[in-house]
């Protein structure tokens, strides 16, 4: 879905996703299917925050590739509670009209700004065949 308006493509509707408030709340994540890549809820339902700090012209200057920004993945990970710049918002949210939930647009907030609009994303490494999960 390379160049596409939205994570699925270019038009939006409401059994894509959860905005403009047509459940009025929010939704248990895969309630609306996924998207290219098999990613669930990656736009509408809540607004999620995102390792990146904010840098207005950082895009124009980054690598096309996982840029990332305000330094290494693992300090944010193991010092996230420390981290007081402010950070992007992506994805919009149940409230939000069809434009806010492009893949473009971002929001920027300090990290200690709670609304019931706000989440977060869990992600992990997929095991290969050969990772065993002992019990």
């Amino acid at each position: 879905m390379v160049g596409k308006r939205y994570p699925w493509g270019d038009e939006i509707d409401s059994p894509k996703a959860n905005y403009g408030f047509n459940v009025g709340r929010t939704t248990p994540v895969g309630n609306y299917p996924s998207n290219g890549y098999g990613l669930y809820d990656m736009a509408g339902n809540v607004w999620e925050w995102c390792m990146d700090e904010y840098r207005s012209g950082f895009y124009a200057n980054s690598p096309r590739k996982n840029p990332i920004a305000g330094g290494l993945i693992a300090f944010a990970n193991n010092n996230f509670t420390t981290v007081k710049t402010i950070r992007v918002l992506r994805g919009g949210s149940w409230g939000d009209d069809p434009y806010v939930l492009r893949v473009a647009d971002r929001l920027v907030y300090g990290p200690s700004l709670a609304f019931n609009v706000f989440g977060f994303r869990c992600a992990g490494s997929v095991l290969s065949a050969e990772d065993s999960i002992t019990p």
